[in-house]
């Protein structure tokens, strides 16, 4: 206010020729000034929708911005080719995060002191959307257009026009009208890391899940450049690809190149050479093995010199048992635990005082009950996963907590028009120390593959168990009349499935068997048998027992050790020629073992072994 009052007090001691002429300068630099120029500062974002219950879209935008910039907008508009929606879609801010490292020293959005590690994250939120109509074969897109880009990043070249473009593209679910609303994008359960320290083995992920629990993919993608959409990708600067996006050893013989796991996510990357960074990342969910959607998340994030004293610097945490991905696989009704922490025995820097540095443990996700400590309720599918105390937790030098998953039908058998015999359940771990101005930052990932009832091959026959359920088979996804036993012998070539379908009335898909007549007949077996499964088994399981062509009845099995010595007897009373027989093992030691069935028409053995 004081430069316009002070300009125009000289324009009064001047001529008008020379008048006219400065106000028509001001007002063109007044008009410059009231232009949106937030975008000059816009470091990232992501678009995503979900169905609100009534058959109605929610589109929700995040942007990432520098805090050195000037305000983020109040609200922006989508563009998109969807049908009945030419004058875009409309999205409110409904908040504003600071997303600034923690600790001594930091910057924060309110004090960024100039750093690029001080960001905000605004979130806005479309009212409910009806879109009508099925997606034609590349999808509609949703689309966020700005310019500028921030003039400060490393990896891509100056040549192009600095727009900006964010998108997320929905596609048609086999014909299936859009509307209702049936299918949500997938989400992201964690903020992106926006900086990091050179030098350090750098490992995070976005955390993205379906609230349908389809499947997701990760790959790297293209950054845009246009004012408007389709547009060219964004040309990256010499050294770089969208693939490659961090700095190689062409500029440091000890950088890392950033990879991504297809599967997890995880993005991992080692970067001695310091600035800043664009990466997208695509998330695309497959419903049935089909693509519905894709979404980008795109940031610019920095890699700075974090100095902790003389030739000392600064590390993320170390993850306790150095592993960053974990993939455990339970049949439903098991009971998952794992231990989970880290160490950082390095101190902050001498400006903050030399302390040794705090970690912060936060599980990320939707399958964590309320306050993380609920079974029952705040997670996608109930019973949820919970930590021994709620997250997050800080503590000096090392941490640690406990993880229960108690896994159940609905994980394996939830319907979204088919069912998946297996089904991805992703637990974010995440690390993070109290370094300034750039805290270290690791993540565990623990993924939870929960499968349905396992059908085992034994000669001529198929097998399959568990407790509690009742079963159909199925030969190439249609229901054999009459075959409802937990044993069938194949009659016919092609794919064999059951369906079993618990007391609560939940149904979960087996796994698919191929069979051939021809190889079934063609192997030597006889009627009368026993099997056990599964072979090798934990103590920690029950052995199941399966009976074939038996007398009904009372009978005895025994269990021998490898020295032929009897460790087990167990009395049963068979209802039926085909029963199936569960047996504790947990008092049996790891070993080979042998088990004993007899009736009335003699013996039959099988060995088993105990891991």
């Amino acid at each position: 206010m004081s430069f316009y009052l002070i300009s125009l007090h000289y324009l009064n001691s001047i001529g008008m020729k020379t008048t006219k002429f400065i106000k028509s300068f001001f007002l063109f630099i007044f008009l410059i000034s009231a232009m949106p120029l937030f975008a000059s500062h816009l470091e990232g974002g992501e678009i995503t929708w979900t169905c609100n219950g009534s058959g109605e879209y929610i589109f929700k935008v995040k942007l990432y911005r520098d805090c050195n910039g000037i305000s983020a907008p109040y609200n922006l508009t989508l563009t998109t080719d969807a049908p009945g929606l030419s004058g875009g879609i409309l999205c409110n801010q409904v908040s504003c995060t600071d997303l600034s490292p923690t600790g001594p020293g930091c910057p924060t959005c309110s004090t960024p002191n100039g750093l690029a590690s001080a960001v905000l994250e605004c979130v806005y939120e479309s009212a409910p959307v009806v879109i009508s109509g099925i997606p034609p074969a590349n999808g509609w897109y949703f689309a966020y257009i700005e310019c500028c880009r921030n003039a400060a990043i490393t990896n891509l070249s100056n040549t192009a026009s600095g727009y900006f473009i964010l998108r997320a593209i929905m596609y048609s679910f086999n014909g299936l009208d859009a509307n209702p609303c049936f299918d949500s994008s997938p989400q992201f359960a964690e903020s992106p890391t926006m900086s990091a320290c050179s030098g350090d083995n750098i490992n995070y992920s976005h955390a993205a899940f379906d609230p349908e629990l389809d499947s997701l993919t990760y790959e790297w993608a293209l950054p845009l450049d246009g004012s408007s959409y389709p547009s060219n990708g964004y040309p990256f600067a010499a050294g770089y690809t969208y693939q490659s996006p961090t700095p190689g050893t062409s500029l440091n013989p000890l950088n890392v190149p950033a990879t991504i796991d297809a599967n997890s996510g995880l993005i991992s990357f080692t970067s001695y050479t310091t600035g800043a960074f664009v990466t997208v990342t695509k998330v695309t969910s497959y419903k049935c093995g089909v693509k519905t959607a894709e979404v980008y998340r795109e940031i610019q994030f920095v890699v700075n010199t974090c100095s902790i004293g003389t030739g000392a610097f600064n590390t993320s945490p170390d993850v306790v048992g150095g592993l960053n991905v974990e993939d455990v696989y339970v049949l439903a009704g098991d009971t998952v635990f794992r231990g989970v922490g880290a160490t950082d025995y390095e101190f902050l820097s001498p400006s903050n005082g030399s302390v040794p540095q705090n970690i912060t443990l936060t599980a990320v996700g939707p399958h964590f009950g309320l306050n993380d400590t609920s079974f029952s309720t705040g997670c996608l599918i109930p019973p949820c996963a919970v930590m021994a105390s709620p997250t997050p937790i800080t503590l000096t030098s090392a941490i640690s907590s406990s993880f229960t998953f108690p896994t159940a039908c609905a994980h394996a058998g939830l319907s979204n028009g088919c069912l998946q015999h297996q089904r991805c359940f992703s637990f974010l771990f995440k690390f993070k120390d109290d370094f300034c101005p750039t805290n270290g930052v690791a993540n565990k990932i623990l993924n939870v593959y929960v499968t349905g009832p396992e059908i085992v091959a034994s000669g001529n026959d198929l097998l399959i168990s568990y407790p509690g359920a009742s079963y159909q088979w199925c030969l190439n996804g249609v229901p054999i009349p009459g075959a409802i036993d937990s044993i069938y012998t194949p009659v016919a070539s092609g794919i064999y499935t059951v369906l079993a379908t618990s007391g609560s009335g939940c149904s979960m898909i087996s796994n698919p068997v191929n069979r051939s007549v021809a190889s079934v007949y063609a192997l030597p077996g006889q009627e009368r048998s026993v099997y056990v499964y599964p072979n090798p088994i934990s103590s920690s399981r029950t052995l199941n027992v399966q009976l074939k062509d038996v007398l009904i009845g009372q009978s005895v099995l025994f269990i021998y050790d490898n020295t032929g010595r009897r460790l087990k007897s167990i009395n049963a009373h068979l209802n039926t020629t085909a029963d199936m027989l569960v047996i504790d093992i947990s008092d049996l030691a790891a070993g080979h073992y042998t088990l004993s069935f007899t009736d009335k028409l003699g013996e039959l053995t099988k060995s088993f072994v105990v891991e």
